[in-house]
This record gives C-alpha cells, sequence and structure tokens, in this order.
C-alpha cells in the first residue's frame, strides 16, 4: 500500500507501530482493532506479522514520508520477538526520535531487568497500563498478574531515572470502585 502513495505526500511527524497481536492479556478495553469484533466497520483482521527486515523497511518508508518520531506498542510489544533488535535500529540507524525519547507501551506482564536496562541505555519513555486497582484482574481477564507487578516496574523505572506513564483506562466497574471506597472513607 505504501508503494501506491503519491510522491509528494507527507505523513504526520508521529506514527504508532504495533509490532504484535500477541498480548498475554484479554482487555475487555481492548483498543487493537483485530480484537474488535463487535464492529465490523472497525475490525482489522489478523495477518502475517512483519519480520525485523519488514520492519527495518517500513521504518525507512515511514522517515521517507516526513515520520518524526514512532511509539512502539503491540498487543504487547515485549513478546515481540525481535523487540530489543527494532528499539536499537530505531535509535542508532534511522533519524526517528533524534534527541526525544521512544514511547514503549506496555502492560509490564512480560518486563523483565533486562528490559529495563534496554529502555536505560535508549532513552526510552516507559508508558505501562494499569486498568484499576481493585478491578485490574475483572478488566485484564488475567488471575496470573496484579496491579502490584505494574506498580513494581513503574518503581524500577523511577529507580533507574526512567521517565514513566501511567495509562489508565476509566470504565464504570473503575468509577464504581472508587465510589464504593469513598464513600465508606
Amino acid at each position: 500500500m505504501i508503494n501506491r502513495l503519491p510522491p509528494n505526500i507527507t505523513l504526520p511527524e508521529n506514527a504508532v507501530l504495533e509490532l504484535t497481536y500477541e498480548c498475554n492479556y484479554k482487555c475487555k478495553f481492548c483498543s487493537c482493532p483485530w480484537e474488535n469484533t463487535e464492529n465490523p466497520a472497525l475490525y482489522y483482521e489478523k495477518r502475517e506479522e512483519l519480520s525485523v527486515d519488514e520492519w527495518k523497511k517500513a521504518l525507512g518508508i515511514l522517515e521517507r514520508l516526513s515520520v518524526k518520531n514512532v511509539t512502539v506498542t503491540g498487543g504487547e510489544a515485549l513478546l515481540k520477538d525481535c523487540f530489543y533488535e527494532l528499539l536499537h535500529y530505531v535509535r542508532t540507524k534511522t533519524s526517528l526520535n533524534a534527541n526525544k525519547k521512544i514511547i514503549v507501551i506496555s502492560n509490564a506482564a512480560a518486563m523483565t531487568e533486562e528490559y529495563i536496562s534496554l529502555f536505560k541505555e535508549l532513552n526510552v519513555h516507559l508508558s505501562l497500563s494499569l486498568p484499576g486497582l481493585t478491578t485490574f484482574a475483572y478488566h485484564t481477564g488475567s488471575n496470573c498478574n496484579s496491579p502490584g507487578n505494574v506498580l513494581h516496574w513503574l518503581k524500577r523505572a523511577n529507580d533507574e531515572s526512567i521517565e514513566t506513564t501511567v495509562n489508565v483506562t476509566v470504565t464504570k466497574k473503575i468509577i464504581m470502585s472508587y465510589m464504593k471506597r469513598w464513600q465508606t472513607a
């Protein structure tokens, strides 16, 4: 499709790279179009994922079309087999995110100390999803992890002076949970 664009076209300065369909959660509020089976107009059928070489080619095309910054996400970006290589490639072989942090959006379920080191080395801004403290299992469809896992990795990132953001998806269940807590306080 990119090859069919008019030669003088430019894209917005910021692009979001959805590296993989894989995710370790089944969030009720998932915004990935391949999970949107309820609205056929917004549904995107999964296809074969790009290889590392195809991603590198895509990054070059984005640069030529005036993109300046990329955000990396998924599914769950940390589950992409070539995640390390692609992040290094963005930082060292492209002009993308020059003098800016690379934003990585994650749910932290696959986070490790190695990722923390990588993020510090490559000047990453880590954006973690925290879908409620008391509603975490309900919203993520996972009993394997807890909000404590996300909070742990936010603290570790902070300990290493890695810039962070917390993404909270506000739902009626979350609001009701907090209202109940405030009423009893």
